[in-house]
């Protein structure tokens, strides 16, 4: 009687003595077990723990049955689960102080009851099924998992791997697919949707409505709808990384917006507030990709590309108009006129600068911050490829001198500007006054150091554009270049292994022409067989091909 009324309150002290009492009686019946049988008291053993685990079985199905009155065995289901979790906390916090440890009476309660809970739950169809009884059944096996098998307070008491699974592998893992298959057609219709709401949007003509000039739902739509589901797919399946196959539709969604925004790019109509929001929603959308700690490396890499490919068409419909402006303040950078008028000369390229980039305040600060650094980069090469068209020849050490201190002034301005706006290209600011060291010295051998030093700080220059920087000094002999040459082939292979610099001078365009009678002592190719002497007054063999 006193386990029959285990969970009664006012039967605590009964159910102790007859606990006491029952580990007595096993105990007399081991101490039986080492007489001979013939001698045994007809009521040895007495089997007091079996007959308690007999009555304990009985408790469990009476109550049990008291959440089994509805005919409907889903609303069933749903009261035995918290009628165990309710009965397991009072097993825990009263009845377990009553038992010996090897009893294991927690545990022993929770596979009885688990054994009741799984043999209703099978009762449920799991073939064909409407997906909402699939959801039902997904989610009493995660809430019986959580609230019960793996509570806090619980699951130090009960032994989960010595259970029966709830379901077959087989029942469980296909009513997980048709779940998963179910959510991915559901979040891939609405970024379909999300997508298409944003197109209909670049149709209306007046945005004054928009109190950012940023605003952009899209991206922050789609984190929401892939989070959510991600979320949601995660309480109901058995392993937490099934779900991470949502996110996998984001590939595809990534590249049907880099489409609609190459079609954006092919009207003719004003679409720079269009753009503006874009970058927003593109950047948001590059840092969610980031910052997913369950995404391998390499498909980080293969998403991010195509949003870098939204963003660099963004960045060339703002930027293409900005350089054609600058052509003519380009066309005066290196020439004569920069020579003799610097401060004019550099003060209305700022200006122009300054004015372009003011147009462009309203966007995203992040997304400032990367348009105005790729300005930046952009112009120091421009920069760079009209010094390299050498139209300026620095005949003497006092030009040369000149030329260097302009080039450093040049830097300091222009690099100073981008990053008082915002630019994050600090890097930049270091190219030209290394430049400015090879043009400024005199001494071959100290020239030889600088070409080695720009060598190793830019491992992508080239052999062309070397000689093209040493063609503005007309004063170095071929023997000099002959000996840098050498210098640059010997650096470069010794430098294979260093840390790469970012690049820039891969970036230079290379249409500028080399003059031979100046670079490294060459001369026509319809001499290759002759001795012949350059137009500096040294002798050269063999030195047809251009550098």
């Amino acid at each position: 009687m006193a386990i029959k009324n285990s969970f009664n309150k006012r039967n605590e002290a009964t159910l102790k003595s007859a606990v006491t009492a029952i580990v007595q009686e096993e105990e007399r019946d081991r101490l039986w077990e080492e007489v001979a049988k013939k001698e045994h008291p007809i009521w040895r053993p007495m089997k007091c723990r079996e007959w308690h685990d007999i009555l304990l079985q009985k408790v469990v199905d009476k109550r049990m049955q008291l959440a089994d009155r509805e005919k409907n065995v889903s609303d069933n289901l749903s009261e035995m689960s918290v009628l165990i979790q309710n009965d397991l906390f009072y097993v825990v916090k009263d009845l377990r102080g009553f038992y010996p440890p090897e009893f294991e009476i927690c545990h022993m309660y929770a596979q009885l009851y688990h054994q009741v809970f799984t043999k209703h739950l099978r009762k449920l169809p799991r073939l064909n099924i409407p997906i909402q009884d699939c959801m039902f059944i997904l989610g009493q096996i995660s809430n019986y998992s959580n609230n019960v098998l793996h509570h806090n307070e619980l699951e130090s008491d009960i032994n989960s791997k010595a259970l029966e699974p709830l379901l077959s592998e087989e029942d469980l893992d296909s009513l997980e697919e048709q779940y998963l298959s179910h959510k991915e057609g559901e979040i891939r219709t609405l970024l379909f949707n999300v997508l298409k709401l944003e197109e209909q949007n670049w149709q209306i003509t007046d945005r004054s409505h928009l109190t950012d000039g940023y605003y952009c739902t899209l991206a922050l739509d789609t984190i929401h709808f892939v989070d959510s589901a991600i979320e949601q797919a995660t309480a109901l399946l058995s392993k937490k990384g099934k779900a991470q196959r949502i996110l996998f539709l984001l590939p595809d969604f990534l590249a049907s917006y880099k489409n609609s925004i190459e079609e954006l790019l092919k009207s003719q109509k004003n679409i720079s507030e269009i753009l503006k929001a874009n970058l927003f929603s593109v950047y948001k959308l590059r840092q969610y990709i980031k910052d997913r700690p369950d995404l391998p490396e390499h498909t980080k890499t293969a998403w991010l590309s195509t949003t870098v490919k939204i963003r660099d068409s963004c960045h060339k419909y703002f930027l293409g108009p900005i350089h054609d402006e600058l052509k003519v303040n380009y066309s005066m950078l290196w020439t004569a006129a920069w020579f003799t008028e610097h401060c004019e000369v550099i003060e209305e390229l700022e200006n122009k600068l300054i004015e372009n980039i003011s147009y462009l305040w309203d966007l995203y600060p992040a997304c400032l911050q990367e348009l105005l650094g790729q300005l930046h980069f952009e112009v120091m090469i421009k920069y760079v490829g009209r010094m390299l068209k050498r139209k300026l020849k620095l005949t003497n050490k006092e030009d040369q001198e000149k030329a260097a201190d302009l080039l450093c002034q040049d830097s300091s301005r222009i690099n100073t500007l981008f990053i008082e706006n915002g630019s994050d290209r600090t890097w930049l600011c270091e190219i030209l006054p290394k430049v400015s060291e090879v043009l400024k010295v005199q001494d071959p051998d100290a020239l030889e150091l600088e070409v080695y030093t720009l060598l190793k700080e830019y491992p992508d220059i080239t052999e062309n554009q070397v000689c093209a920087i040493l063609q503005l000094k007309t004063n170095v002999s071929c023997a000099d270049r002959r000996m840098i040459k050498e210098c640059y082939h010997q650096s470069k292979s010794d430098i294979l292994d260093s840390e790469p610099a970012p690049p820039f001078f891969c970036q230079v365009p290379r249409n500028f022409s080399l003059y031979f009678g100046s670079c490294f002592c060459t001369r026509p190719s319809f001499h290759m067989k002759e001795t012949l002497m350059c137009n500096k007054g040294c002798y050269s063999v063999n030195a047809a091909s251009p550098v």
